[in-house]
């Protein structure tokens, strides 16, 4: 007996990849885009040390400032105010807002797929896989639009400083010794 897979289990199994794909840093933290335009606080970063092995410490939270040769920024796990020196940063990472769901892409994939034997006949073939590429596609375009980031470049740091909640610098009299943040919302 021959098995074969149908379109329709391509498609479920389509869908669960392409929502499941690359998570989210500050996921429960960063409002949408709307919301990301009027909220007084700074992206959600990850910055990697130059000297750390995969497994050592890494920041983690909202960007607070940048200056020319620190960025400062509260470590949400520990609740702790870090800085740290340009020199010793590998990468920074973030997202400026919360990019939402790609079910979007997945539903029209598994629709098109669903029709394309009806509106394409033989061709369903040729089409199918197409429908599944150009969603893969939009989903990995779309999870870039957000993402901001720093490997090294002096051109790119001080591009950091727009996304941060002081742009212009830490002012003097931010209290260190307790940072104030907003709350993670749990998914």
């Amino acid at each position: 007996m021959k098995r074969t897979i149908r379109p329709i289990t391509l498609a479920l199994i389509f869908a669960l990849t392409v929502s499941g794909c690359s998570p989210q840093l500050g996921e429960g933290w960063l409002g949408n885009a709307d919301q990301a335009t009027h909220d007084g606080y700074g992206v959600w970063v990850r910055v990697t040390l130059r000297f750390s092995l995969p497994n050592e410490k890494q920041y983690e939270g909202e960007l607070l400032a940048v200056s020319n040769d620190s960025l400062y920024l509260i470590d949400v796990s520990r609740r702790s105010f870090e800085v740290v020196a340009r020199q010793d940063i590998d990468e920074v990472v973030g997202n400026t807002y919360d990019r939402g769901g790609y079910g979007v892409f997945a539903g029209e994939a598994i629709l098109g797929i669903l029709l394309s034997p009806f509106t394409s006949g033989f061709y369903f073939f040729i089409v199918a896989p197409l429908y599944i590429i150009s969603a893969i596609g939009a989903s990995i375009v779309a999870s870039r639009i957000s993402r901001i980031s720093y490997d090294g470049d002096g051109e790119d740091w001080h591009e950091l400083s727009i996304y941060a909640r002081f742009p212009t610098g830490l002012p003097p009299t931010y209290y260190r010794a307790n940072p104030k943040t907003k709350s993670m919302v749990p998914n």
